[in-house]
């Protein structure tokens, strides 16, 4: 990577630490790369940053990677080297698919818990929003090394399984749904498939049936596949909870009262305790889950994701708490990260849909993945911070046109496949030398430098987990290849001949390019097709 080079050429000419210097990407007028150490090296030489970066300027001297090296204003700019270009776009000729990747958490075990929704029912547009999420951040951090294990926590015990047999058992009887209760016509389906009386009975074979039936369809048609499914019920069956009290209790967290068992959460800064077993003997979900992420510790993890539903805002940062004193109780040293996806609204004609799960009055996931496509849909949900409210509009994501991103950066691929397919006709391709590769139009270079950004997106996505990166990545080399493709001309014609290191370099620009594309495409989930 081009930052990382750079990092190590500042780090041995200046002796700063290498995870003290940043590097960005400045405005296109002020270079390639930019860094801001001349700010930080000018406090400890007491001079300006002004005089302190042109004093740096001077000593790089000129690095073969760089076409230029100037101080602006404290910055240092950087410009590539046509060689520089050159070199990786032949790379990323060479590595194809594994261009961008890297081994850089080859030592760590990561476990990423995502979708995980409660068997009670179809999967919601939240759900799509974290399991697209999950499956993607799974994907860039196994492309960086990291041994990456996907989990789905099964709630198949507590108060929501026995609400849902409470469901059937209405509709069993004619009674009306109370509004704490599950509706919709696949409760009315699941009452005439289960048998029995008991409450807690019927809901947990109804969620046996609706994790077989709905959601894991539902999650083979997303894409997503898992390496386990994890039974909240197994965590009672094996013991894991009482062992989990017992280190609570001996870290002075438990107390009891009125029959129920309590959490000290007040002495961790929380407003209020938190009960983990009801007065009537049942686990509350607060317990379950605290057991659930003991378990995950004692699995060998050095980090821990969890991607939880907006529901769950409130109870992040209890669990967060009550993890820490737990990791520290048992010695584990790993990092968790609760990160909690926002609300989806689906919007049609510039209205919002309103959905309700219990009511049953909701848009599936499965029914917009029908209505819009796979790709679409993966596309729309990427493409925002998991922080931010996302509105679904319906109208754009059915466009078959440049407005839709999705459509705009897949036709990008198209349009790179039919050249590479005129060019293969025309015997071009197997005649090329990458040795001889050298960009000089705008538009050339423009595009070879985000090409060469890729690995730097994939690292730095593996870092600060933003998703949203890569859509964005990808939106932004489907802009400069169209610009390409409207000013540089790659194959000769009668009309339109071209110096044959023209075409050499072009074609090996538009082959990195697909490839670029491609590969990104691929670790989203989305298809790259060869026409359209």
């Amino acid at each position: 990577m081009i930052k990382d080079a750079l990092r190590k050429l500042l780090s041995a000419q200046f002796k700063v630490e290498i995870n003290k210097i940043r590097i960005d990407y400045p405005q296109t007028k002020f270079g390639d790369y930019s860094t801001n150490l001349a700010f930080t090296l000018a406090k400890q030489q007491k001079k300006s940053p002004t005089q302190v970066a042109q004093a740096m300027v001077d000593k790089l001297g000129q690095a073969q990677m760089l076409a230029k090296v100037e101080a602006k204003a404290g910055f240092i700019n950087f410009y590539l080297s046509g060689q520089c270009l050159a070199s990786v776009i032949g790379q990323i000729l060479k590595e194809k698919r594994n261009f961008g990747h890297s081994d850089f958490g080859a030592d760590m075990k990561v476990l990423v818990e995502f979708i995980s929704a409660n068997p009670t029912g179809p999967l919601t547009l939240g759900n799509g929003r974290g399991g697209f999420f999950g499956d993607v951040l799974a994907n860039v951090l196994k492309s960086q090394g990291y041994h990456v294990s996907r989990e789905y926590y099964v709630n198949d015990t507590g108060t929501q399984i026995e609400n849902l047999g409470k469901s059937i058992l209405a509709i069993k009887l004619g009674k009306k749904l109370d509004e704490d209760l599950y509706q919709g016509e696949y409760v009315k389906q699941l009452a005439k498939k289960i048998t029995g009386e008991n409450a807690v009975q019927v809901g947990q074979a109804a969620a046996a049936i609706i994790l077989e039936e709905y959601l894991q369809p539902s999650i083979d048609k997303m894409g997503v596949s898992f390496d386990h499914y994890f039974s909240e019920k197994s965590l009672q069956q094996q013991g894991a909870i009482e062992h989990t009290l017992g280190i609570l209790d001996k870290a002075g967290l438990i107390y009891h009262h009125d029959g129920a068992t309590w959490l000290k959460t007040t002495k961790l800064g929380e407003s209020k305790d938190d009960v983990l077993i009801k007065s009537d003997g049942q686990y509350t979900y607060f317990v379950c889950d605290i057991a659930y992420h003991l378990n995950k510790m004692q699995r060998g993890f050095n980090i821990l994701i969890d991607i939880l539903g907006a529901d769950h805002a409130g109870h992040k940062p209890r669990i967060e708490k009550v993890l820490k004193i737990l990791s520290s109780e048992i010695f584990w040293q790993g990092q968790i990260e609760i990160l909690v996806n926002q609300l989806v609204r689906l919007v049609k004609n510039g209205q919002e849909e309103k959905m309700s799960k219990r009511s049953g009055t909701f848009v599936t996931l499965d029914q917009l993945i029908d209505k819009v496509g796979l790709d679409v849909t993966r596309f729309f949900f990427l493409s925002y911070a998991l922080s931010t409210h996302l509105d679904f509009d319906l109208n754009l994501a059915q466009e078959r046109s440049a407005k839709n991103p999705v459509f705009y950066v897949q036709y990008a691929h198209a349009r790179l496949c039919s050249i590479l397919k005129k060019a293969q006709q025309q015997g071009l391709i197997k005649n090329l030398v990458l040795s001889e590769i050298e960009f000089s139009q705008a538009e050339e270079l423009a595009l070879a430098k985000k090409l060469v950004q890729y690995p730097e997106i994939l690292a730095d996505t593996a870092f600060d987990w933003q998703v949203q990166r890569l859509p964005f990545y990808c939106k932004q080399v489907a802009d400069l290849f169209h610009s390409f493709y409207e000013q540089c001309h790659v194959l000769p014609s009668d009309k339109n001949p071209i110096e044959k290191k023209v075409i050499n370099s072009r074609l090996a620009l538009v082959l990195a390019c697909k490839q670029v594309l491609e590969n990104c495409l691929y670790l989203m989930g989305i298809s790259a097709p060869d026409k359209m």
